[in-house]
């Protein structure tokens, strides 16, 4: 099913009902045929969204091991969902949604957080190249000027390629401010081979080691004029999103989620095919192992 996804009738056309949304899953999931998990069969009937296979006669349910295992919400409302969210320049607040689909607030807000989980699966490919690197802060008096009344004081590590002209992939993520927590940052998502560009307040001789570092004030000496820092060009955008898709609303607790899908769709600020990158969340979702409602909450790594 890869006919193309411009416009809501294309959407409605192609995702018309629960069979089609199946349909969907289920060629996505077996690319090359569905197989038994017990006896490796290729031979499976299909009886609506459930597998049996012919020759153990055990049964395998579609959705099984997704995203979607589990859910009493028809699957055509889990596409429709990424739908809107893929299509709205800036994403779209829980709130909003609810009123699109007609479903109740609290669970359009899980299936946002599920979503988001799954578009964290994408962010684990380490940056590569030129890579300019820096933390920023959400502090309370920040917060509160700029409508983020919610949170308290945040400390962001920021990492984002940058080859001098355009910006590339970012990485994002919430970090504790004892030392090391940004070492382990840049480890985790910057290649070895990358060239860091750093802030002169966090130069670490250890990372010298691993990786040939510029300091800002390296590039000004070399510069006619004052290096523009790529750190706060995603820190002001960041800070835009968040007011005007969730003007402000955004809990500390769950900040994490929402710093993965802006960093979801920073990396993919190129792409005008809306059906591409609704394919791609789903994609995700397909390969995302179900979530219960008190895992959406993420345990942080760094804290």
């Amino acid at each position: 099913m890869e006919t193309t996804l411009e416009t809501l009738a294309d959407f409605e056309r192609c995702f018309s009902s629960q069979e089609t949304c199946l349909d969907y899953l289920l060629e996505h999931r077996w690319p090359d045929g569905p197989v038994c998990p017990y006896c490796q069969s290729h031979k499976l009937w299909r009886f609506g969204p459930v597998l049996e296979c012919s020759g153990c006669g055990r049964q395998i349910r579609i959705m099984a091991g997704t995203l979607f295992q589990d859910s009493k919400l028809d699957l055509r409302i889990w596409f429709r969902a990424v739908w809107y969210l893929v299509n709205n320049h800036n994403g779209i607040s829980a709130s909003e949604l609810s009123r699109e689909l007609g479903i109740r607030y609290p669970t359009v807000w899980s299936l946002l957080h599920k979503l988001r989980w799954a578009m964290f699966a994408d962010l684990r490919v380490p940056l590569t190249g030129r890579v300019e690197v820096g933390e920023v802060f959400l502090t309370s008096p920040d917060s509160l000027q700029s409508g983020l009344s919610s949170l308290r004081s945040e400390r962001l590590a920021i990492a984002v390629e940058y080859d001098g002209q355009s910006l590339g992939r970012l990485r994002m993520r919430v970090i504790d401010s004892a030392k090391g927590y940004f070492r382990r940052f840049i480890e985790e998502n910057v290649e070895l081979t990358s060239t860091l560009i750093i802030p002169d307040r966090l130069k670490d001789q250890s990372l010298e080691a691993d990786y040939n570092c510029l300091t800002t004030s390296d590039l000004a000496k070399a510069s006619s004029f004052p290096p523009i820092s790529q750190i706060s060009r995603v820190e002001t955008l960041f800070k835009g999103w968040l007011m005007e898709t969730f003007q402000g609303a955004v809990s500390e607790a769950y900040l994490d989620n929402y710093i993965d899908e802006f960093v979801f769709r920073f990396d993919r600020h190129y792409q005008e095919n809306r059906g591409w990158v609704f394919r791609q969340v789903i994609d995700r979702a397909i390969q995302t192992p179900p979530i219960r409602q008190d895992r959406i909450m993420r345990i942080r790594s760094y804290i």
